[in-house]
C-alpha cells in the first residue's frame, strides 16, 4: 500500500507502506504529519489499526492499495473528513461504518489543531463475506457493490458507538497475548465487534433511531466517566445533568439508549464489580469493603452484592 501524507498542500512524506512486528507483537510508527502514535497489527488478511494524532495543521493522508478491502471505521474522538473516488463522507466523534474500498485510491483529512483517536480493521472481503447475510435489504445493496466493485460504505448514516463496542475496541488494543493466542483473541473480537455492528443495522439497534443527537452522545459518554470516578460518592440524576449540561430527561433516555441500563443499574453493577475486586485481591473486611463503594450499611452492601452474585461477599474474600 502507497502511503502519501500532505500538510497544508505541501507533500511531507511518500512511501510504500510495510508493517514490520515489534517485540510485542504489533508494529509501531511515529507520523511525520502529526504529534503521537500510530500502532497496527498485521496477519492473515486481517490489519487492525490504532491511532491517537493531534494535527496542528490541516492533514491528508491518501493511499492507494493494491487489493480491494472492507473496513471498520471508528472514530473516538475528533472528526474526519473521508474521500474517495466518487464519493464523501464525514465522520463524528463516536460514529462508525463499514467501508468498501476496491482497487482505488481513498484520502482522510483533518482539520488543524485536531485531536484524532480512530481504531478500525481492515479485512478481505472473503472474510467479511463468511459472516454476511443477503436477507436484510441494506446488506444485499453493500453485497452488491461489492460484486461490482463500487466503493460504497454499508449505510449512508453512520452508527453510533455502543458500550459493547467501546469494551471490544479497548480489549483489542490493550491485548497483551502474544503468537498464535494473541492471533485467536483479536480474530474472535474482530467477528464479535463485526456482529455488533451488523445487528445495529438488522435488529435496528441503533441508536440513531431514538434520535439522539451526537452532542447529547458525547455526553452520555461523559456522564459514564464521572459515574466510574465517583462511586464512593455518586452524583444525583439532577447533578450528573447539569455538569455535562443536559436535563434529567435527555439523559435518563439517553443513558439507556447508548449503554443498555439506567444511570443507576450502571452505578450499581460498577459498585459490586469493584466491591468483588477488592475482596478478591485486598485483605479487607466486609464493612471496609462495602464502605469503599459508597455503602453506609454493611448489611445493605451484603443483599445487594447476593442480589447481583448469587452468594455472600464472603466467599469472594482473599
Amino acid at each position: 500500500m502507497l502511503i502519501k501524507i500532505d500538510q497544508e498542500k505541501e507533500v511531507l512524506e511518500v512511501r510504500e507502506h510495510i508493517p514490520r512486528k515489534n517485540g510485542k507483537g504489533y508494529s509501531e510508527h511515529i507520523i511525520s504529519a502529526g504529534k503521537g502514535i500510530y500502532k497496527e497489527y498485521l496477519f492473515k488478511g486481517i490489519h487492525i489499526g490504532y491511532a491517537n494524532l493531534l494535527f496542528k495543521n490541516k492533514t491528508k493522508i491518501s493511499f492507494t492499495s493494491k487489493a480491494e478491502t472492507i473496513k471498520m471505521h471508528f472514530i473516538l474522538r475528533g472528526n474526519t473528513l473521508m474521500r474517495s473516488e466518487i464519493q464523501t463522507h464525514s465522520f463524528e466523534r463516536y460514529h462508525h461504518n463499514l467501508i468498501y474500498s476496491p482497487k482505488s485510491k481513498t484520502s482522510w483529512e483533518w482539520q488543524a489543531n485536531n485531536e484524532i483517536e480512530l481504531f478500525e480493521v481492515t479485512m478481505k472481503t472473503d472474510f467479511f463475506l463468511k459472516y454476511a447475510s443477503k436477507s436484510e435489504p441494506y446488506i444485499s445493496l453493500f453485497l452488491e457493490a461489492i460484486e461490482n466493485q463500487i466503493p460504497c460504505r454499508l449505510i449512508h448514516e453512520n452508527f453510533t458507538a455502543t458500550a459493547e463496542m467501546m469494551i471490544i475496541i479497548k480489549e483489542i488494543t490493550n491485548c497483551e497475548r502474544e503468537g498464535i493466542y494473541k492471533k485467536m483473541f483479536l480474530e474472535a473480537k474482530i467477528i464479535q465487534l463485526l456482529l455488533l455492528q451488523l445487528e445495529q443495522l438488522c435488529c435496528n439497534k441503533c441508536p440513531i433511531k431514538c434520535q439522539l443527537k451526537n452532542s447529547d452522545t458525547i455526553k452520555m459518554h461523559q456522564v459514564r466517566e464521572i459515574i466510574l470516578s465517583n462511586i464512593k460518592h455518586p452524583f444525583s440524576l439532577k447533578e450528573l445533568a447539569y455538569l455535562v449540561g443536559t436535563n434529567e430527561f435527555t439523559l435518563k433516555k439517553g443513558f439507556k439508549t447508548i449503554f443498555g441500563t439506567t444511570v443507576f443499574g450502571f452505578l450499581q453493577d460498577k459498585k459490586m464489580e469493584k466491591a468483588q475486586n477488592l475482596l478478591a485481591e485486598q485483605e479487607l473486611t466486609i464493612t471496609q469493603v462495602a464502605e469503599l463503594v459508597g455503602y453506609k450499611n454493611a448489611t445493605h452492601f451484603t443483599t445487594a452484592f447476593k442480589k447481583k452474585y448469587g452468594t455472600l461477599p464472603s466467599a469472594f474474600k482473599k
